[in-house]
């Protein structure tokens, strides 16, 4: 028997106008598609692919994220006018107040808990390197490890030098994605620097080197 109350969502579906997450509780949202421009312009495969969280819903091929809290929250909008129930026991999307949603509200909540996935299942080349890069020794620079920037979760980064580690698989060697997330972070002034996974197993000191290399000497500004 459903809790009431329990806002986590259970499924995902779309209908030709609309996308309708149905919550554990047995209640629905009905919003419309062309509130999410990347969804609406997605192909079935991609919209199929995505990953229910304790707060949201994630599509990893459209780095799309929208949050139940904000979905049911909502906002004023000309377009939340239009939202009306439709099944029996669903959420119209709007508040007591005649809000209606905000498809994007408190999006860091879900890439948090992306970063806390990623976190416990983390690759053997991910953890080899984290222990290094943790300890500090890479000229005293701090870095932490999947952590959100914008759109993205990277897998390392020195914020205070604006430099991200990335540690790749032969799948992202024709990725046009990781392009993409690439020309994203050098025009907020990030440095990408990627490794293979191999390239961290077997030549852990060779990698260090390019990382320290891109990073300022001890005492430097």
């Amino acid at each position: 028997m459903p809790v009431v109350g329990d806002p986590r969502p259970r499924s995902v579906e779309f209908t030709a106008s609309e996308l309708v997450v149905t919550l554990e509780d047995g209640r629905k949202i009905a919003t419309p598609l062309d509130w999410y421009p990347r969804l609406k312009g997605a192909s079935p495969p991609q919209r199929a692919n995505f990953e229910l969280m304790p707060m949201g819903i994630h599509w990893p091929e459209l780095d799309e994220d929208l949050g139940i809290a904000g979905m049911l929250k909502g906002r004023r909008g000309r377009a939340a006018r239009a939202t009306s129930p439709r099944l029996r026991g669903e959420v119209d999307a709007r508040s007591a107040s005649g809000e209606g949603v905000d498809p994007h509200a408190r999006p860091n909540e879900i890439k948090t808990e992306r970063a806390r996935r990623l976190r416990a299942n983390s690759t053997k080349a991910e953890l080899r390197l984290w222990r290094r890069l943790r300890s500090l020794t890479l000229r005293g620079q701090k870095f932490v490890r999947q952590e959100p920037i914008g759109p993205y979760i990277v897998d390392f980064v020195c914020r205070e030098q604006r430099l991200v580690i990335e540690v790749d698989g032969s799948q992202h060697a024709t990725d046009k994605r990781d392009a993409v997330r690439d020309r994203w972070l050098a025009e907020h002034r990030y440095r990408v620097l990627r490794f293979w996974n191999n390239d961290v197993m077997g030549n852990m000191d060779g990698v260090l080197e390019m990382i320290a290399a891109a990073l300022p000497s001890d005492g430097a500004e």
